[in-house]
């Protein structure tokens, strides 16, 4: 994506996996480190594996048995420095066999500032045919899954926000922001992730990956 990249103080999460052991999805999510000049190797990736339990969590809820996380790597973002840790995130996923590799589950990550642009979204992967009506062959979640897929998107949130993991003691969800009313920024910015909403209607692998930029 052009434009100005990430402040110092920010971080950026990114996690792979597969449907059905072959096609890829990802999920890019970016986050606010007010401690980030502090990070070492070794801190980072004592934040990373605290992390890595919300995610383990939030996926373990949704996905279904079609879909397996891989790896998880974390950017964090200081005035000189940038350390990165990878390591492997594998979660399956256990709520009946899946929808096709193609569609995707949109989340709208909503600030507390409004306005056009005032959001992000992440995608998590496609859905248990179970999960999809009418009868797997609709275009949208069922309220049952609508309810489980908010309540999960909820507490990861509630997870991440909570996260304490010397010397980062401040950290957030966040989206990055490199244009406020249509026009560029001079320097991207990160904004604090009020809530998430879960669309109701599905997407697409296309646009997902078009989404997880850094």
């Amino acid at each position: 994506m052009s434009g100005p990249p990430p402040p110092p103080g920010s971080g950026f999460w990114q996690i792979t996996g597969t449907m059905n052991g072959l096609t890829p999805w990802q999920i890019g999510l970016h986050l606010g480190i007010p401690q980030a000049d502090l990070a070492t190797y070794g801190n980072v990736r004592d934040l990373h594996a605290s992390l890595d339990f919300a995610m383990q969590d939030l996926l373990g809820g949704v996905m279904s048995s079609s879909a397996r996380s891989s790896l998880s790597r974390l950017h964090v973002i200081g005035s000189v420095d940038e350390v990165v840790h990878q390591g492997d995130l594998v979660v399956h996923g256990g709520r009946g066999e899946g929808e096709a590799a193609a569609i995707a589950v949109p989340c709208v990550e909503n600030l507390i500032a409004k306005g056009r642009g005032r959001f992000g979204r992440f995608f998590l992967p496609a859905p248990a045919f179970n999960d999809v009506g009418p009868l797997g062959f609709g275009f949208q979640l069922t309220p049952a899954a609508y309810s489980v897929y908010s309540d999960h998107v909820a507490q990861f949130l509630d997870a991440v926000n909570t996260t304490i993991s010397p010397p980062f003691l401040d950290v957030f969800l966040a989206v990055l922001a490199r244009h406020e009313h249509g026009v560029p920024l001079p320097a991207a910015r990160i904004d604090a992730v009020s809530h998430i909403t879960v669309a109701h209607i599905l997407g697409t692998q296309v646009r997902r990956m078009r989404r997880v930029r850094r």
